[in-house]
């Protein structure tokens, strides 16, 4: 794993910035029939794409964690489909967004990539209380998301419902947000 921005980003071979992610195929070939299936998961996304008429995008909704999409030649012949695949590079930190990768692929072989989100984590050694203080308010480990917009409002919504029960807040101190602000379960 490799840290950037105090974030661990995975080994995947795709690292995306959403759950929601569009890849882009195309036929790099000169064929007239070339299609492949597209499955996510294990799951069949697209059972036929016809990539040789132009360039398809495809929308995914990942799951936290590894995800792994699969590319599967569908056109029914003896030599290789020709794909070129790109992701939108609003969606990815991969080098996938710069360049087209392009491959070969036989009827049902197929080739297969990782992707996923990057993954935050809290050292309960080195933060032990910050630690304890995110299982105590999730009751477990959880994903939950970023979600920076409307921050001032759902802060004031989490303090004014303290301030409702406690009262004012002592000086020098903050009122706890559980989850923070800038978060939703998923």
């Amino acid at each position: 794993m490799a840290i950037r921005d105090d974030v661990l980003f995975p080994g995947y071979d795709v690292v995306a910035k959403t759950d929601q992610v569009t890849v882009s195929f195309f036929d790099y070939g000169n064929s007239k029939d070339d299609a492949i299936q597209v499955q996510l998961n294990e799951e069949i996304i697209v059972s036929f794409l016809d990539i040789a008429s132009g360039t398809k995008s495809v929308d995914l909704d990942i799951n936290a964690g590894e995800n792994r999409l699969r590319i599967v030649g569908a056109a029914d012949r003896d030599f290789p489909v020709t794909v070129g695949m790109t992701f939108d590079s609003a969606d990815v930190y991969s080098e996938y967004n710069d360049a087209p990768r392009t491959f070969n692929i036989l009827l049902e072989e197929g080739i297969t990539f990782t992707l996923g989100l990057p993954v935050i984590r809290v050292d309960g050694d080195l933060y032990p209380q910050s630690a304890q203080h995110i299982i105590d308010t999730l009751g477990e480990p959880t994903v939950t998301k970023v979600k920076r917009a409307d921050n001032n409002s759902r802060r004031r919504t989490v303090t004014d419902r303290w301030r409702n029960i406690n009262g004012n807040v002592p000086l020098g101190y903050q009122v706890d947000e559980s989850l923070p602000v800038s978060t939703h379960r998923q």
